[in-house]
C-alpha cells in the first residue's frame, strides 16, 4: 500500500509525432499534477508544464495553459482533463473521464492544428503539434 507520503512518478518521453520536448519526471504526492503550456508557470524536467513557443496566451496552440491532470488513486495513475480545448487523449480514445495510465500507454495532449493569421510568429510548426508522449511509471 503506498503511504501518506509516497510519491509516484510518471515519466513521459517524446514520440516521433509530438511536439518536441525533454523527457519529464512528473512527481505526483498527495496532490494532482498539472499538464499543460507555460503561461505563468515554468517548465521543468520535474513538472507537467511544457514550453511550446514560449510564453504566449495564443489559444491556437494544441495544448492549454491547464490542459490535464495526472493524479494517483489506490496505487493506479489516472489523467483527467481539464476542460482543454484539444482534448487530451490515451492510447487513441479522447478522454472523457479519469483514465488509467499504465507503463507504455500513450498519452496526447491536444490534436495537430494548422497554422492561421492569429497564430504567432514565435510559434514554430513544431509547436502546433500535439504533446504525443509515452508513459512509464515509478512508485
Amino acid at each position: 500500500m503506498i503511504g501518506l507520503n509516497s510519491v509516484t512518478t510518471v515519466n513521459l518521453v517524446a514520440t516521433r509525432d509530438s511536439a518536441p520536448f525533454d523527457p519529464k519526471y512528473v512527481m505526483i504526492r498527495s496532490h494532482a499534477a498539472p499538464l499543460g503550456r507555460q503561461l505563468g508557470n515554468r517548465a521543468s524536467p520535474t513538472n507537467g508544464i511544457f514550453n511550446l513557443g514560449g510564453n504566449t496566451a495564443a489559444d491556437d496552440v494544441p495544448v492549454s495553459p491547464a490542459h490535464a491532470e495526472l493524479y494517483v488513486d489506490n496505487g493506479q495513475v489516472f489523467v483527467r482533463d481539464s476542460g482543454s480545448k484539444y482534448g487530451t487523449w490515451v492510447d487513441g480514445q479522447r478522454v472523457q473521464r479519469p483514465t488509467l495510465l499504465k507503463d507504455g500507454s500513450i498519452l496526447a495532449l491536444g490534436v495537430p492544428i494548422q497554422r492561421s493569421a492569429e497564430t504567432p510568429a514565435s510559434v514554430t510548426d513544431d509547436f502546433l503539434k500535439p504533446i504525443v508522449a509515452e508513459v512509464t511509471i515509478v512508485q
